[in-house]
Formats: structure tokens, C-alpha cells, sequence
């Protein structure tokens, strides 16, 4: 900045540019104007020495690495196909995946139509991918509880992450939402967590398993459509401002 600075100055003085032997000043021997272009050079060539040098630290650190660390592989391959579609919708909660814990199984749904939302008597279908039986689809169950984008909130169960996954449900007679807990050894619903006086649906689960966090989705389904569950059960509905709808409801599930 200093060089660029006495380049403006001595163009305005018609001074003679500086060398190492002479050098401009400010009249009375002040402060100087130009630096030492040959201490600047100096400077400037071990900066450059030096960045050299990390340069070539850097690729050389790489390079080991490299040797030593195996290169990812990545597989990209389509586990099913037919008229209907299927998916396992997202929820974005970074252990939120469709595969168990060993990864032989993958969870998803299978639903008529994916351009709209679902009709309230329409019934999803829960299954998983058995990839030890060249990708067979079991299917397990059927939920009133989906849409298009989250699916019915999927999520293997930490505490039983090889069989056990938590999927949302919905009582057609009712509208009464509730989550359900699936197991796979015993091809049934181990348990139901129904509340008949704040009927909610899991909006997911602790990292350790412990609770879960519920949502109104019958509130969800009139504000805000795409993650709600059509003809779900909203309690409050007549209320603009439920005072309860700012309250956690958690449920211990072990």
C-alpha cells in the first residue's frame, strides 16, 4: 500500500522514482514515503518462499494420506420398480435413514399416487426391502397417516435399531392421530401411544431413544397442507391461538 501510495506522490512532485541509495521524504527529514524497493523485493521473494514451501507440505501430506486411506466407493442401485410408488420421505434429522442397523433392511412406502395429496380413506402401505433376498418387498402394514414429502415419519427405533421403527397412524372413524411401534421378529405393532384428549403423531425421535417429539398434524393439515395428514383430528380447531399448541409433548417409550 505504501509503494502504490509514494507512486501517486511522486507523480504529483515529478520527483525522481526511489532506489536503494535514494529515497524520498517528507520535507524536514519526516516520516518515509517510499519503502526500500530492495528490502520490499527482499520480502516479497521469502513470502513466496515461503508459501512454496507449504505448498508443498500440503500436497505432500495429501499424497499420504492418500496412500494410506482407502478411496470411498459408491454404489448407485434401484432397489425396486413396478406401477406404484415408492419411498421413505424425509424429516431432516441426521439419523433419520431407511436402512436397519445392520443394513439388510430398508424401510418405505408403497402409495397409489404421488402427484397429490392422499384421500382420507386411503390406506399407505408400510414394507421393507430385504436385500439378503435379492430385494424382496415385505410389506408389514397400512397407515391413514402419510403425505407426499415426510411419509408417515419413519424412524428405527435407537433402543431396537435392527427391528423396531416408529411409524405415524390415523383412526379413520375418529381422526385421532397416534405413532406406532413396529417390530419385525414379531410381524406386528408392539405398542400404540394413542392420547384420545391430544391425539398427536411423532415428529421424531431422541438420538437415545428415550422420547419422542410429537406434533399436532390436524392443526398441520388446515395451515399448512403439505405436511399434514388429511381429515386428521384437530382439537383446537375453533381456537386462533391455542394456547397449548407452544407446549412439548414427549412420550417415554422404553
Amino acid at each position: 500500500m505504501g509503494l502504490w501510495s509514494g507512486c501517486s506522490l511522486r507523480s504529483e512532485r515529478n520527483e525522481t522514482p526511489p532506489t536503494h541509495n535514494n529515497r524520498s521524504r517528507v520535507s524536514g527529514g519526516g516520516a518515509q514515503l517510499f519503502p526500500d524497493i530492495f528490502t520490499y523485493n527482499i520480502n516479497n521473494y521469502s513470502m513466496m518462499k515461503v508459501l512454496a514451501i507449504l505448498f508443498v507440505s500440503v500436497v505432500g501430506c495429501l499424497k499420504k494420506y492418500a496412500e494410506i486411506t482407502p478411496l470411498i466407493s459408491l454404489k448407485v442401485e434401484q432397489l425396486n420398480s413396478g406401477k406404484k410408488h415408492h419411498f421413505f420421505g424425509y424429516i431432516g434429522q441426521c439419523q433419520t435413514i431407511p436402512w436397519n442397523a445392520s443394513g439388510r433392511y430398508v424401510l418405505g412406502l408403497e402409495i397409489d399416487r404421488i402427484d397429490r395429496m392422499p384421500n382420507p380413506d386411503e390406506a399407505s402401505t408400510v414394507f421393507v426391502i430385504d436385500t439378503d433376498q435379492n430385494n424382496k418387498i415385505v410389506r408389514l402394514d397400512k397407515t391413514h397417516a402419510c403425505n407426499p414429502q415426510q411419509g408417515t415419519m419413519f424412524y428405527w427405533n435407537p433402543l431396537k435399531a435392527e427391528t423396531q421403527f416408529f411409524f405415524n397412524d390415523r383412526d379413520v372413524k375418529t381422526g385421532k392421530l397416534f405413532t406406532v411401534l413396529y417390530d419385525l421378529e414379531k410381524k406386528k405393532r408392539v405398542h400404540e401411544y394413542r392420547y384420545d384428549d391430544s391425539p398427536i403423531g411423532n415428529g421424531g425421535v431422541a438420538a437415545d431413544g428415550s422420547a419422542f417429539l410429537a406434533i399436532k398434524y390436524g392443526r398441520l393439515a388446515r395451515l399448512r397442507l403439505v405436511t399434514g395428514y388429511p381429515e386428521a383430528l384437530d382439537w383446537s380447531r375453533d381456537e386462533i391461538a391455542p394456547k397449548n399448541d407452544r407446549k412439548k409433548q414427549y412420550e417415554k417409550h422404553t
